[in-house]
């Protein structure tokens, strides 16, 4: 599967405004699933899978990966996510949709700050950095995955997503360092 996918394309996005799709890309990138699995894990009906299914492979971020065909006669097909990290642009989405990310991308500046935290307590009390983390995270994220987009990776390889984050981590620590104390 490839490392990234980042997503600009408006179509795409609202299509992933919907929280079940997003959990079945989460699923499927640790590993491939037949619709039954996965209706399972997720307890939805088949055709309620069925419909979601369609729509992200539509958009071509899930794929059929291999046929399986059963002593019975039925062929099993295993789906899996096309890439595994997804990444928003979400300077090149309309607002309406990026409303819809927002409170994700709030959770993940309040874990980057409380993992700072560990380390330097003057990060807690920082909210100009909280704002400018939860502005500016998906431009560093998109900027540091940029050499990963190319790349193929191994189901569950959360490796290059640790990279990719540390990475923009870094950069967006730098330039908060440099308005600082230009």
């Amino acid at each position: 599967m490839r490392a990234v996918h980042i997503i600009d394309d408006e179509t795409v996005a609202r299509a992933m405004t919907d929280t079940i799709r997003r959990t079945i890309l989460l699923i499927l990138r640790d590993r491939p699933m037949t619709q039954t699995q996965l209706a399972d894990e997720l307890g939805l009906s088949k055709a309620t899978l069925n419909h979601h299914l369609k729509i992200l492979m539509g958009h071509n971020l899930v794929s059929i990966v291999k046929k399986e065909e059963e002593s019975h006669g039925i062929v099993q097909k295993f789906f899996a996510a096309t890439s595994y990290l997804l990444l928003y642009d979400l300077n090149a989405l309309p607002k309406d949709v990026v409303c819809y990310f927002y409170p994700a991308g709030l959770e993940r500046s309040r874990g980057i700050i409380s993992m700072l935290s560990m380390k330097d307590k003057s990060f807690e009390r920082d909210s100009e950095l909280a704002g400018f983390i939860t502005k500016n995270l998906s431009a560093y994220l998109i900027q540091a995955a940029k050499p990963y987009i190319e790349k193929e990776i191994d189901y569950g390889d959360e490796s290059m997503v640790h990279e990719i984050y540390v990475r923009a981590i870094k950069a967006i620590l730098k330039e908060k360092a440099r308005q600082l104390w230009p």
